[in-house]
């Protein structure tokens, strides 16, 4: 009986590589090894490569040559610019299909919601500072029945960058964005301290003016309450 032919570590990581990163076909391989090809597909098989006899194979369903196509930029531009194409000719039907994709699957898209929120004010202080600010906002016109007439940051008159930027001028030592809820955004003047009857009154503009804003730590914010500092 003769003895079985096997590859060494090194001649099988050689064929592997090939196989899955040039997408060569055993034949190929066998010709630039200079080994025999039933020896290239069964090394193949015993590294958990599905093959056939020839030693052919697919990809993701997609024979070698489809998947060298595709991989084309000429083809890869062509796909793009058509399902660019196809998206702007057909808005409404996807409009339609992603309203009721979403009514049908109302808590997978609410979890992702959740999740999506969670994640990025974790990883994003200004959107974090953007969505308290709203909320801070919105509850105190809530409060006093007053009509949000318009954006958060065009009713307050600056933007999340200058607030940030005027925040970021008042830290004071230990304080950084990454910590950011550990000190709080408080108002110097008390927010019960004023009253208006729209978003137009000089004392709601008083209110959330930026000097009347400064980086707090959270105990000392608690401690002073509705205090004047």
């Amino acid at each position: 009986m003769s003895k079985k032919i096997e590859l060494t570590p090194e001649q099988t990581k050689e064929c592997l590589r090939m196989y899955n990163d040039e997408l060569l076909g055993s034949t190929t391989i066998s010709e630039r090894m200079g080994i025999h090809k039933n020896i290239i597909i069964r090394t193949l098989k015993e590294n958990g490569v599905v093959v056939g006899p020839s030693g052919r194979r697919n990809i993701g369903g997609k024979s070698v040559a489809q998947k060298k196509y595709e991989s084309k930029p000429t083809v890869k531009l062509k796909r793009k610019t058509y399902h660019k194409n196809w998206a702007k000719d057909n808005k409404v039907e996807r409009k339609v299909y992603s309203q009721q994709w979403n009514k049908d699957n109302r808590e997978h898209v609410n979890k992702y919601k959740r999740d999506y929120e969670r994640k990025r004010r974790a990883e994003d202080p200004k959107y974090r500072l953007g969505v308290r600010t709203r909320t801070a906002v919105w509850q105190m016109l809530k409060e006093r029945n007053v009509d949000k007439s318009n954006k958060t940051f065009d009713l307050l008159g600056y933007s999340i960058e200058e607030l940030m930027s005027h925040l970021e001028g008042l830290f004071t030592t230990g304080m950084t964005w990454g910590n950011y809820g550990e000190w709080h955004v408080d108002h110097k003047i008390p927010m019960n301290s004023f009253q208006f009857e729209s978003t137009d009154d000089p004392e709601f503009k008083e209110c959330w003016k930026l000097s009347n804003l400064q980086p707090l730590w959270g105990p000392d914010n608690l401690s002073k309450g509705t205090k004047l500092l």
